[in-house]
């Protein structure tokens, strides 16, 4: 019966047991209750081990008729030196690191061991125990739970470790009858700025001035726009939590930019229909000026309150809660309230906004500018350089905006420019990722996936990377294609798919994409394999659309039904190929461009271009939804051609099948990839071409 314990008395008076010896466990300790599974486990596997009153025997004995190792008990929440090098990836990492110990592990013979720095869990069987020493007790002065108060941030007295200071080698993990002495070993506080802490060890940031500056400025940030207002709190609001994440920014080249404090609200405690409606908010491309805090610049339509920030109560009035008048990162209506703001700032300059992409606003009059937006950061461009500054310059009188000066870097996408052209690359990008999937080593390979099909794959770690990496190694676009069909099942064998494909990255780290001036042309190819997939027999489609020599669009990508035969994946493949001709051109229009010659089509089967160009009835193709017939309506209007290309030439063939190596670099070479220009570079032993012989 619900609400009922006493019909279930002895399983109640058995989670009391393991409860009350958990709480033991955390209290002792001094274990903050976040880790409470890990003493309830820990209280269960001591519970098994001991004796049962009235028989004298433990369970595991009753069991497994054997006595219990006793050997292996330590106390729980003390301070243990976890053997790590299997954990590490370079030989000068340390062996080992200050750890509290949180119980055993079920499933292996062996320790667990939380790193207070990272939060991250070791399991290791060679540990050396400290049980006179509780890091939890020397991190809370008393048993709470909460921080340290934290206000004002700027004078805050938390001990900074010595810099100068020689850390001691890495303890010895051979046996030994001694207690430990902690005093061997690094501190379990010594954090380095130089790492991001996490976001739950504000203690940890806050005894670094790097930090607490960051922290203070943002802040500050916040309070000069007016973000919040200090109201009583009351049992009928919705109160969200907030929570401080630190980051440390970078430049291209590996070296600190800043050290970046944001505060964000939990915006998974809102309520839709309460403190939220709509959240959609357009994104587009890459972008060179970043506007300090922006989505701080959004209004609220809602009443969203929060707590006060963690660090930054006010002494006044420690009970009240902020009333958010400003949006603020990680509430779901940030981005939309920021779009907004800026559409109608934008709006009050002279800008429209294209029908195409939402993000992408246009001025023509006196002189072309185009604004693309992604979330807080704009890409501007236009032929005059004085009438963009003049617009960032009105900009700034709206927002705070931080001019990074011309296209260099975004998230991860390197842009070079020399006297041939724009040069595109993820290279800085393609070495973290190699170095994070410990594929930095990998021998290269010349050829992504080879003749073979592939078998299901587990690899889900690192395919979100690979496909951002299809920004500019159009290249790979194929195989990380083939790969991420099988993200909600993968096998061994899938991950060996994506490490070849990163060995084949790991050949060509400097190769990104060309943009070369030409006229302003496009041509597009299109083509598709049939029944490709062996599991569906579904065809792949893919296309690549050309604006004079420079790629500017392509695709690879499994048609959502089967089709009954090659003409018909064809023309589908042709219909979606029209489909992103179309809105180029729509974009080109918006930017006040025009040409009268017009986009041509190239396909490499015959029979998909009669179906395209002639409306007649085919009982083969009478079942093709009638979408697909879009590209014969734009071959009637006079809007497209479609010509022919024999299948040799046909450059979207790489996007559709694995190929050989040959076909493979053939193609590869007729796309605009390549490596940049080292026209301009200065190398040792080079002969000046206009010096004297």
């Amino acid at each position: 019966c619900p609400h009922t314990p006493e019909q279930n008395g002895y399983v109640e008076r058995k989670h009391r047991h393991l409860v009350e010896t958990a709480r033991t466990l955390l209290v002792a300790s001094n274990v903050p209750k976040v880790y409470w599974v890990e003493a309830l486990s820990t209280a269960t596997y001591l519970i098994n081990r001991l004796p049962i009153s009235g028989l004298a025997q433990s369970p595991w004995e009753l069991l497994f008729h054997t006595l219990p190792d006793y050997t292996r008990l330590k106390i729980f929440g003390c301070s243990c030196y976890p053997w790590l090098k299997p954990y590490v990836s370079s030989k000068l990492d340390g062996k080992s690191r200050p750890c509290v110990f949180l119980g055993y592990s079920l499933q292996h013979k062996g320790y667990r061991c939380l790193d207070m720095l990272t939060d991250r869990v070791y399991i290791s069987r060679h540990v050396l125990f400290d049980e006179k020493s509780f890091p939890f007790t020397a991190k809370f002065a008393s048993p709470s739970d909460s921080i340290p108060p934290l206000s004002p941030v700027i004078d805050l007295q938390f001990p900074i470790p010595n810099s100068h200071s020689v850390l001691p080698s890495s303890p010895s993990l051979h046996p030994s009858s001694h207690t430990p002495n902690t005093s061997e070993f690094v501190s379990p506080h010594n954090f380095s700025p130089l790492q991001s802490p996490s976001s739950s060890h504000l203690y940890q940031a806050s005894k670094f001035a790097v930090w607490r500056s960051a922290m203070q400025a943002e802040f500050n940030a916040l309070q000069s726009t007016g973000t919040w207002i200090l109201v009583p709190s009351s049992s009928s609001q919705n109160v969200v939590g907030c929570k401080w994440v630190f980051r440390i920014k970078k430049k291209p080249d590996g070296t600190i930019d800043r050290y970046k404090a944001r505060l964000v609200a939990k915006g998974f405690h809102q309520k839709e229909g309460l403190d939220y409606q709509e959240t959609f908010s357009p994104v587009a491309k890459p972008v060179t000026i970043r506007l300090f805090n922006a989505f701080l610049h959004g209004d609220l339509k809602e009443e969203v309150f929060m707590h006060q920030p963690p660090g930054f109560s006010d002494p006044n009035f420690p009970n009240h809660v902020c009333q958010l008048k400003k949006s603020l990162y990680g509430l779901k209506q940030a981005p939309r309230a920021w779009f907004d703001k800026l559409f109608q700032a934008l709006q009050s300059l002279g800008f429209t906004q294209s029908s195409s992409d939402a993000s992408l606003f246009v001025l023509k009059v006196p002189v072309l500018v185009i604004v693309l937006v992604y979330v807080d950061d704009i890409l501007v461009s236009g032929p005059d350089s004085s009438v963009c500054n003049l617009f960032i310059k009105k900009l700034s009188s709206l927002f705070p905006v931080k001019d990074l000066g011309p296209l260099h870097y975004f998230l991860g996408l390197e842009v070079q420019r020399t006297d041939e052209g724009l040069f595109l690359h993820q290279g800085k990008y393609l070495m973290d990722l190699l170095q994070k999937t410990k594929t930095e080593g990998a021998k290269p390979c010349s050829t992504l996936l080879g003749t073979t099909k592939l078998d299901h794959g587990e690899y889900r770690s690192i395919v979100g990377g690979l496909q951002y990496l299809t920004w500019t190694r159009l290249d790979i676009s194929f195989a990380v294609n083939q790969v991420c069909q099988f993200m909600h099942a993968p096998t061994d064998s899938h991950m060996q798919a994506a490490k070849r494909i990163l060995r084949f990255l790991k050949g060509t780290p400097s190769h990104g994409i060309w943009f070369h001036k030409g006229p302003l042309t496009l041509s597009a190819y299109s083509d598709a394999d049939w029944a490709g997939c062996t599991f569906d027999r579904r065809s792949t489609g893919g296309f690549c659309v050309f604006l004079g020599s420079n790629l500017v669009s392509w695709s690879a990508k499994k048609q959502p039904t089967v089709a009954r035969s090659s003409t018909e994946a064809e023309y589908r493949s042709l219909a979606h190929t029209a489909a992103e001709v179309t809105w180029i051109c729509k974009v080109f229009r918006d930017f006040g461009f025009s040409s009268s010659v017009k986009p041509t089509i190239w396909c490499d089967n015959i029979s998909a271009i009669s179906l395209a160009s002639n409306p007649v009835f085919h009982a083969r193709t009478k079942h093709v939804e009638i979408d697909y017939h879009y590209i014969r309506e734009l071959v009637l209007a006079n809007l497209v051609t479609v010509q022919y290309v024999c299948s040799q030439d046909q450059i979207a063939d790489i996007h559709t099948k694995s190929l050989s190596k040959y076909r493979f670099l053939f193609l590869q070479s007729k796309l605009s990839l390549g490596t940049p220009s080292l026209s301009k570079l200065s190398l040792r032993g080079c002969k000046d071409k206009d010096a004297k012989s």
